[in-house]
């Protein structure tokens, strides 16, 4: 356990988790930010 928030315990195994979504996000951000399908959303 890292930390307590609250009721929450944040542990190592959680903040890697965490970071590998947004890391998987991102990049899925920057590949959709450059096609065609972008533009057709905004």
């Amino acid at each position: 356990m890292l930390f307590k928030i609250g009721f929450l315990t944040v542990g190592l195994v959680d903040v890697l988790d965490i970071l590998l979504v947004a890391f998987i996000f991102y990049k899925i951000y920057q590949f959709i930010q450059g096609s065609m399908a972008a533009r057709m959303v905004v």
